[in-house]
């Protein structure tokens, strides 16, 4: 189901929004659909929540980010992606040059995984992601010993990394 439904992407070049909240496509499924996003070029929004993806599809939607040059809103949550895989995600996230929110609510990421990715972000901030939400940025941000501006909150912190990466 999901290997042919990932197919008819070829056939929408013109999509903007893809619901598939709670399809269960799991990792595979979820494998299958995002290699198929490079014949939806202008998708802005792809609500993949509650797929049981895992990390292995985690990892996928990451490394595939760069085949959706317009994608501006993500959504992830409650696919038990963990630490591992939102590493893998956030890994790939420089390429996605548009991508202003990502959402990832209920993902078991832990305390340490959110340093994972704080550091992650600090390496190579993704360049117009605004809003994430799902995990505290704040505390992580503290122990790097970053201070951002105004009110802490992820969105200051994403901003205060660009500013730094810009220098």
């Amino acid at each position: 189901g999901a290997m042919m439904f990932s197919r008819e992407l070829r056939f929408a070049p013109y999509l903007q929004t893809l619901w598939l909240t709670g399809t269960f496509l799991g990792a595979a499924g979820t494998e299958a659909l995002v290699k198929e996003l490079r014949y939806a070029p202008f998708l802005e929004v792809l609500d993949l929540g509650t797929n049981d993806m895992g990390p292995r599809g985690a990892e996928a939607v990451g490394r595939e980010m760069r085949h959706a040059p317009c994608l501006e809103v993500l959504y992830l949550t409650y696919n038990d992606i963990g630490d591992s895989g939102v590493e893998d995600l956030l890994r790939e996230l420089r390429y996605a040059e548009y991508l202003e929110e990502l959402h990832l609510f209920e993902n078991g990421i832990s305390k340490v995984g959110e340093r994972a990715v704080m550091a992650l972000l600090a390496e190579h901030p993704p360049p117009a992601l605004h809003v994430l939400k799902g995990m505290s940025l704040v505390k992580a941000a503290k122990k790097m010993r970053l201070r951002p501006r105004g009110k802490a909150s992820n969105e200051s912190v994403l901003e205060t990394l660009r500013e730094r990466a810009a220098r």
